[in-house]
Order: C-alpha cells, then sequence, then structure tokens
C-alpha cells in the first residue's frame, strides 16, 4: 500500500495565532504561549510546525523537551534546548554551557548557583534577542524541573520587551506546586492559551487521507470514531489496520475490510484504547527489535546504540538493525539530534513490558556502562538511584570520585546516593568518612541545613575517638550548619569545642577563630568578636593564612564600624579586600565571606558616594549569597543621594536576588519608606514584613519602624510616630543599627519639637553630637546641627546643618533642616526669611516627588500664617521622555544602540535585573511596549 507524503493536518486557527505571533516578535514584540492538551492531541506536531514557521520568517528557534526521568536534574529542560549548535557563535553560549557542566561555580549553596545560572540564561537570551528575533520551543513541561521553571518565569518577565517568541506544551496532568505557580504567572502576564481539542470528523478523514492517500469510505470512518478525535490514537488505530491487513483501496476510497461486521465484533477486534494500539505494533516487530525496546524503553526516553549494546553485551550491528526497524515502524524518530520514541505513550507501553525488578537491575548495568564512558555524572546518578541497596564498590568509588561535581550539577540525586553510600556495609572506614563529610556537604549545598547538622552530629558520635581529622572537619562542616539555620550561638559553641581539642594546626586555629569572631559580632557580643578577631589575625599574619587573618580584619572593621569609627573600619576593609585578592578567592570558605560589604559601607558613611558607587560596581559583579546586600546597599545610597527612581529599581533587584540573609524584608520597607514619603503608601504600616533574626535584618533595625512613625504621622498621630521610633532607638543604639541609626534623628526631633518632648529632644541632640565626636562627616554634622538648632530654636544652626547635607549630597535631609529653619523663623517672626526657607525645602522635595514632605512642610508653616512664595510645577513629570531618570535616559539611549540588558549592565556597572526593572519603568513612562519602539522614541530625540 503506498504511503502518503506526510502532511500537517488540522490545527488552522491555532497556526494563524502562532503566525501573528510570529509575525509580532519578528517586528520586535515578543509574546508567551502555553499549549495543554491530553496525550496524543498533537501539541508536538504543533510546536514542529511552530518551529518551521519561525525558521521560515528568520527566527532563530532553540528546541527542546523535558523528560520525566530528569526531573531531578537541575536546568535539565532548559540544557535540552542548548544541546544543538545553535547559538554556539555567541559568546554567552559556552558561559551558560560551563556553569550547566559545574565549572567555575562558587562554593555558595545551590540557591546562590541557581541564580547565577538563570542570570546566565537570561543573559543569552537577551544577547541573541539584540542579534535578531528568536524562538524558544519546550515540550513536556509536566516533567520540567524546579530550576528549568524558574528560567520560564524568568523569561515570561522580560518577553514583552524581546523580539522573542516562548511557545510551551505540557499535559493537563501531572501538575504540581511549581507549575500551577508558573501557570498562574503566566496568565497574570498575558500569555496566549491555546488548548488543543479533539479533531473534528472532517479533520479526522484529512488526517486518514494524510496516512493512506485514500480518502477513508462510511465504513472505516464509522471505525475512527472509536479514537474520540485524538490524532495519535486515529493514526495508530490506522497503522495497526494496515499492518493487519484490514485496509483496501479501490478508487481512492479506503475501506475497512470488515467494515460490514457488527459493532460488537469490531469492538473485540480493535483496541479499545491508545495504549492497546500502541501494543499491537509490537506484533509486527520482530523478536529481536521487541527486546531491543524494551530494554531501551527500560532505560529512557532516548536510544543509544552503543549503550544498548553494552548493556546487552551484543554487536552493535544486530542493535542498530532492530533500531532500524523500529524507525521503519514509526517507534523511534530523530529528535533534536537523538534517537528517541516518537511520543512518550509509546515508551510507556514499551517500559511498562520490562518488571519492575529487571528494570531496575537493567538500571544498575547501564549505570556501569555510563562510569566506563565516563559519561555525564547526573547520568550515571540516575541510573543509580533506580536500586535501594547497597552500592557495589565499582559504583561507590565513582560515586567518592564524582561526589563534588554531583553535589553542583544534581544535589539531590547526590544526597539520595551519598545516605545510601553511608549505609553500606562493604565502605573501609577512610571511605565512609569521605561519603559521610560529601553527604553533609551535598545538604548544605542543597540549603537543608537542619539536615546537615544532624547528619553531622550523628557522625562524629560514630567516629572513633582517634580519628582527630576527620572529627576537625567534621566539626567544621556542624558549625556551618548551625550558622546556616541561624543558630548562632551553638556555632559558635561547636567553634569553641573545635579550638579546646588539642593538635589543631596553627591554619586551623586561626580560621576557627575567624569565623568565631564573625558569628560573635553577628550576635553582638562585640567583647568576644574583638578577643577571637584579634587571635585570627595574629594567626593569621603568623602562618600567611588570608583566610584566618581576611575574617579577622572583616570583623575588626565591622566593630569599628558600628562604633562609629569610620576612618579606621575603612582601613580594615581595605585590609580584607587586600586579603581576599590575595589568597581567598575561590577557596572553600570563601562562602561565608564578602570582601566587598564593608568598603562600600563605610564609603557610603563617610559621604564618599561616587567612591562608593565604585566600589559597588566592583561588589555587584562578585555576586554570590551577599548580592541582595549589595544590591540593598546601591539602593541605600539611591535614597540617600535622591535618586529614588534608581533606588526602586535596586530594591526590585534585591527581591529577585537569592535571600538566605533576610535582606527582602529590609528591601520592603525601603521601598515603603519612598512611598511614605511620596505619599502613595495606603497599606497598613503593620503589614510591612517585620525583620526577623537573619543577618541581613540586624543591620537595618530602624526602617520598619521608620516606615510606621511616618505613616502615623502622615495620618496625625505625631504622639504615637514618636513613640514607636524613639522607642526604636532605645532598643538598638547599642547593637549593629548603631552606626547608622543617626539617619531617624530629623525625625525624632520634628516629632519632638511637635509632641513638645523637651527630654526626647536633648536626648537625641546628644546621641547625633556624640556620633560627630567619633567621625565628623558633612552627614553627620548636618544631624547634629538639626538637633540642636530645633531644639535650642537656633535658625543659624539650621541653616549650617542646611548646608553640611547640601555638602554630603542628601537632598532629603537638606529639604528638612529648610523646613525646620523656615518653621524657627516663622515663630520668630521672620516672614520674608522663612517663606524663602520654605520654597527652598518644597523644591528640594519637589526633585524627589516627596508630596507627603511638601504638604506636611505648608501644613507647619500655615499654622504660622506663611504660605509658598513662588509656584510651580513639582518635580518631575510622571510620563514622556522628560519623566525619564538620567539613569533611565542612559539606559534608553543604550537600548536604542541595540544593546542587551547584560551588555548594558556591563556598561553601566549595574547588575542586569537593575537594567531590566529600568527598561520596564522607561516602556512604562513612554507608553511603548517593546524597544524596538525605545529604539524609534531615542532616534527621533536626535
Amino acid at each position: 500500500m503506498r504511503r502518503a507524503t506526510a502532511q500537517f493536518v488540522g490545527r488552522v486557527s491555532e497556526l494563524g495565532q502562532v503566525s501573528v505571533l510570529i509575525e509580532q516578535a519578528a517586528a520586535g514584540r515578543g509574546a508567551m504561549v502555553w499549549v495543554d492538551g491530553e496525550p496524543g492531541i498533537g501539541k508536538t506536531t504543533l510546536l514542529d510546525q511552530t518551529g518551521q514557521l519561525a525558521e521560515s520568517r528568520g527566527l532563530q528557534v532553540f528546541r527542546g523537551a523535558a523528560r520525566e526521568l530528569e526531573q531531578h536534574i537541575p536546568f535539565a529542560a532548559v540544557r535540552s534546548c542548548l544541546s544543538t549548535d545553535r547559538g554556539t557563535q555567541h559568546p554567552l553560549t559556552e558561559r551558560v554551557r560551563t556553569l550547566l557542566r559545574g565549572e567555575g561555580v562558587r562554593d555558595d549553596g545551590a540557591i546562590s548557583h541557581e541564580f547565577v545560572v538563570v542570570e546566565a540564561i537570561l543573559a543569552l537570551v537577551e544577547g541573541l534577542c539584540a542579534d535578531g528575533p528568536v524562538a524558544v520551543i519546550l515540550d513536556d513541561l509536566q516533567w520540567a524541573d524546579p530550576s528549568s521553571l524558574l528560567v520560564v518565569r524568568s523569561i515570561a518577565e522580560i518577553v514583552s520587551e524581546l523580539p522573542l517568541l516562548m511557545m510551551l506544551a505540557a499535559r493537563p496532568l501531572p501538575r504540581g506546586t511549581s507549575m500551577s505557580r508558573l501557570l498562574s504567572d503566566l496568565d497574570d502576564r498575558g500569555a496566549e492559551r491555546m488548548h488543543l481539542r479533539p479533531f473534528a470528523g472532517n479533520e479526522v478523514d484529512a488526517l486518514v487521507r494524510n496516512q493512506l492517500g485514500a480518502k477513508p469510505g462510511p465504513e472505516l470512518t464509522a471505525v475512527m470514531t472509536g479514537a474520540g478525535g485524538n490524532p495519535l490514537y486515529v493514526t495508530e488505530l490506522v497503522a495497526g489496520l494496515v499492518r493487519a491487513a484490514r485496509i483496501t483501496i479501490v478508487d481512492g476510497i479506503a475501506t475497512s475490510v470488515d467494515g460490514g461486521a457488527s459493532d460488537e465484533s469490531r469492538k473485540t477486534r480493535l483496541p479499545a484504547s491508545l495504549s492497546e494500539a500502541i501494543v499491537q505494533r509490537l506484533d509486527f516487530l520482530s523478536e529481536a527489535a521487541r527486546r531491543v525496546l524494551a530494554v531501551a524503553a527500560a532505560l529512557g526516553p532516548q536510544v543509544e546504540a552503543v549503550e544498548l549494546a553494552e548493556v546487552l553485551g551484543g554487536p552493535v550491528i544486530d542493535i542498530w538493525n532492530a533500531i532500524s526497524e523500529a524507525m521503519d515502524a514509526g517507534i523511534l524518530i530523530r529528535s533534536n539530534g537523538e534517537l528517541a520514541f516518537r511520543h512518550d505513550l509509546i515508551w510507556q507501553v514499551f517500559a511498562d513490558q520490562v518488571p519492575e525488578s529487571t528494570r531496575r537491575s537493567l538500571q544498575l548495568r547501564t549505570a556501569q556502562v555510563l562510569i566506563s564512558m565516563d559519561a555525564p555524572v547526573e547520568r550515571v546518578a540516575n541510573c543509580l538511584t533506580a536500586g535501594s541497596g547497597p552500592l557495589d564498590n565499582r559504583s561507590l568509588e565513582w560515586l567518592i570520585g564524582a561526589a563534588g561535581l554531583l553535589i553542583i550539577r544534581a544535589p539531590e540525586l547526590a544526597v539520595s546516593l551519598l545516605e545510601r553510600a553511608a549505609t553500606t556495609s562493604n565502605v573501609d572506614s577512610a571511605d565512609r568518612d569521605i561519603v559521610r563529610m560529601r553527604h553533609i556537604q551535598a545538604l548544605l549545598w542543597s540549603g537543608r541545613a537542619e539536615e546537615a547538622e544532624t547528619a553531622a552530629r550523628n557522625a562524629l558520635a560514630a567516629l572513633p575517638s582517634a580519628d582527630r581529622q576527620s572529627a576537625d572537619g567534621l566539626r567544621w562542616l556542624l558549625a556551618q550548619a548551625c550558622f546556616g539555620r541561624g543558630n548562632l550561638r551553638e556555632a559558635v559553641a561547636v567553634t569553641e569545642a573545635t579550638l579546646a581539642q588539642p593538635g589543631l594546626s596553627q591554619q586551623e586555629q586561626g580560621r576557627h577563630h575567624g569565623f568565631r569572631a564573625l558569628t560573635s559580632f553577628f550576635l553582638e557580643d562585640f567583647a568576644a568578636a574583638e578577643e577571637a578577631a584579634t587571635r585570627a589575625v595574629s594567626v593569621g599574619d603568623a602562618c600567611d593564612d588570608k583566610v584566618a587573618s581576611g575574617f579577622g580584619y572583616l570583623t575588626l572593621g565591622a566593630l569599628r564600624y558600628t562604633e562609629g569609627y569610620l576612618d579606621r573600619a575603612l582601613e580594615l576593609a581595605n585590609r580584607v579586600v587586600v586579603a581576599y585578592e590575595t589568597g581567598i578567592r575561590g577557596q572553600d570558605h570563601s562562602d561565608q565571606f564578602d570582601p566587598y560589604v564593608l568598603l562600600v559601607h563605610c564609603l557610603i558613611e563617610l559621604d564618599r558616594s561616587i567612591e562608593a558607587d565604585e566600589a559597588l560596581n566592583v561588589a555587584i559583579p562578585h555576586g554570590g549569597v551577599y548580592l541582595a546586600s549589595n544590591l540593598l546597599a546601591r539602593a541605600r545610597l539611591n535614597y540617600l543621594e535622591g535618586r529614588w527612581e534608581d533606588g526602586l529599581a535596586e530594591i526590585h533587584a534585591c527581591l529577585e536576588a537569592p535571600d538566605i540573609f533576610g535582606y527582602a524584608n529590609v528591601a520592603h520597607s525601603q521601598a515603603a519608606l519612598i512611598a511614605v514619603h511620596r505619599g502613595t503608601f495606603v497599606s497598613d504600616p503593620d503589614t510591612i514584613p517585620d525583620v526577623d533574626d537573619r543577618l541581613g535584618s540586624r543591620g537595618y533595625l530602624q526602617f520598619r519602624p521608620l516606615v510606621q512613625a511616618l505613616a502615623h504621622e502622615s495620618q496625625g498621630r505625631p504622639d504615637q510616630a514618636l513613640e514607636i521610633l524613639w522607642g526604636m532607638c532605645g532598643r538598638v543604639a547599642a547593637g549593629l543599627t548603631a552606626s547608622t541609626l543617626y539617619i531617624v534623628y530629623p525625625d525624632v526631633a520634628r516629632l519632638a519639637a511637635t509632641c513638645g518632648a523637651n527630654d526626647i529632644a536633648a536626648a537625641v541632640t546628644a546621641a547625633a553630637e556624640l556620633l560627630v565626636t567619633r567621625q565628623a562627616t558633612p552627614s553627620r554634622r548636618g544631624t547634629a546641627l538639626l538637633c540642636r538648632g530645633l531644639s535650642d530654636r537656633r535658625p543659624e544652626l539650621l541653616a549650617e546643618a542646611a548646608e553640611c547635607f547640601r555638602i554630603a549630597g542628601r537632598p532629603l535631609y537638606e529639604g528638612q533642616a529648610q523646613e525646620n529653619l523656615a518653621v524657627v523663623l516663622a515663630t520668630s517672626e521672620r516672614t520674608a526669611e522663612a517663606r524663602s526657607a520654605l520654597d527652598s525645602a518644597i523644591d528640594l522635595y519637589g526633585d524627589l516627588d516627596a508630596e507627603w514632605d511638601i504638604a506636611r512642610a505648608e501644613a507647619r508653616l500655615r499654622q504660622h500664617g506663611i504660605r509658598r512664595g513662588r509656584r510651580g510645577p513639582r518635580g518631575r513629570p510622571k510620563t514622556g521622555w522628560t519623566a525619564l531618570t538620567p539613569t533611565e535616559q542612559k539606559v534608553a539611549h543604550s537600548v536604542a544602540q541595540g544593546l542587551s540588558n547584560s551588555d548594558i549592565a556591563d556598561r553601566m556597572f549595574l547588575s542586569r535585573r537593575t537594567v531590566q526593572s529600568h527598561v520596564s519603568s522607561i516602556l512604562a513612562k513612554l507608553g511603548l511596549s517593546s524597544r524596538v519602539q525605545v529604539a524609534i522614541e531615542v532616534a527621533g530625540k536626535a
């Protein structure tokens, strides 16, 4: 019987929608499409057609699919899109592939590594889109690993701004939490939804005609109704009937040979389900082909002839003959350069032919083959996890050697295998110690600190007392686990117990002292931190160990910073950077070590904004688990300098960064603070996320109470605002927040004056003046002068305060000084001077869009009969080119030059996420929807 040339059948409406979206992407505006439907309904075929259409329109197409057996391998689904040579010319492609291989990875843990990989993939997508329109097509998303789903969600945030079509397909079930969240996000972002319905009768007829090269007659059409319009079911039914010689073609009409049989007899001869239709294909394959396909299916949906030959112990030519037979029968196809079962359902039917016990044996045998072939570690691990008993010697030897890489590339598989290996009876003591330590490291990497602590304690309890070296290593991991859980006191106790053990090397002593010092500092046990840090520096310098001395310098600098001695803190901060760059970079202990955080904060507090920004230019690309800290530091710098739009962009980037130390809650408070000043904060201040016990929150305890206090003040409750703010000052004045607490003093002074709380006014003035005696920066002098001038009603001090804040580059505080100056002058009936000071304050507030501050200043002066002397537009327009901040204008010009977000980030020393936030703001302010439109807008300004 003649086989017709395969043609695409049906889905006219869907293809029409896709064609429009392809044209849209080619024109510069992207879209996301979600395709769902039952198994066999034609999702993959529609994706194939989309890829062909996209390529014909000039889009660069990346095609991949998730696999059921790879759900525990991070980024497996995304990696499938990079398995071909597409995109290899782009310079960022190799970086992504290097990270996916687990090479060049920082010792920061899975959360940080995942963020780095996602950022690299997004940078690659943006870079490819900068070169031309792109289509990313990903099938079988129901099997996707969580990291790949995170990539999809992240692309969804920017897809509309790029010349990008992203098309996804999945079955309705299974649908876990990550998948449900993704679907919700896609709906919120306006993704197109396509639910593939069953074929109508005329479409089924067209599919049969395409398969047979003849029009189906009435009898055959009646038979096809049993497929319920499922294209795969129809195809399998027709294939089965053809092989059984139960179809004849006469005069171009295909007829079922037993078309006249009764309905009941037809039911007994035709498959009752799609799975049964697939099973019937087995009858037409040779015994050798069935055996090879069953073994292949037991190992996964992809087929590799050489591996199969090794597993089965037969010649490769015999395996290839079986594969060729399966390809001729339409069971196997080539997909993305690999041999695979044509459909998951076909694979599953063949896999089900193999008993579970046999399948496990085959997987374990395959693991040995893969080990001998030096296959990727995650493939070997996937096969080994099929078993449940002890690992054999060869597998154990492989695991010990591959554990480091496996922890990075497939941490959940690493945890599972190392846990099994730790209980294997045939492991000698030395290997068992290695396995136990690797198991704990895998748990720490995966962010499972509590389990790591339990494993470390159990390993220590089982360790012979004479094995000092293993005990020291386990205690270090135990301390890290306690630190990771936030149980800092226990981390210190473990470190002290280790230091009490005899036989520690100088290097080990120095590092433990350094770790103890930094942990004690975070506990606000400053005396213990000082003592431990001094010893760490002494030992580190004596044995030239940069880790020990670096931890020591960092802690000593943090202590001086907290006390307010900024010059001394800055000197130590520079030593930290030198220690990192000459000895710590790349070492195992660098994950608790941010070499730039102290330097950045010292420069901010010294009012050396340009140098602080330059230090952040280095710190932010450094990345790691402290990325959120550095993004938040830049947000704070932007807030102080009055660049609030830029600050909000950094806050948004901070909220997207890994947050194991608790900076997100602080970022929410910082954003709320800007909203309060702008008069746009409408929430209950008590709903702002509270800080917690994590390290990131402890140095920023003033922000949430400040937001709450200002919100109460804006609602006419200054007494309640003062109670909140001054109460907070009393609680945190001796802790980590001490050195930056002064930023709330101007608000305390104003509230104290409003409420007549002279005792609080005197106390806050004394606190501000004490800080100046330790380091007289312009902003600190301005704060002390403001408090003293308002308390003593001395306008000359308030004028001097305004000048100090001007020199420091802090416009909000300069405005507050001018506002208070206006009030004091007004009480002395110096009306003209008061009006001039009010105008100056409002001008400063207007540049910040600080509408609430303007309203407050006007209300305070109205009580003295004084209104603004000059009126004009307040602040920057909300829409149009003039609404863009200077940073946004620079970003817009870079977009017009065809640069990707990553290119712009490198050029402007920002994070890619910050640039992304700026681009979104630019589009919103200009009323545009794509980067192409931005380029046109910029060209029009030239």
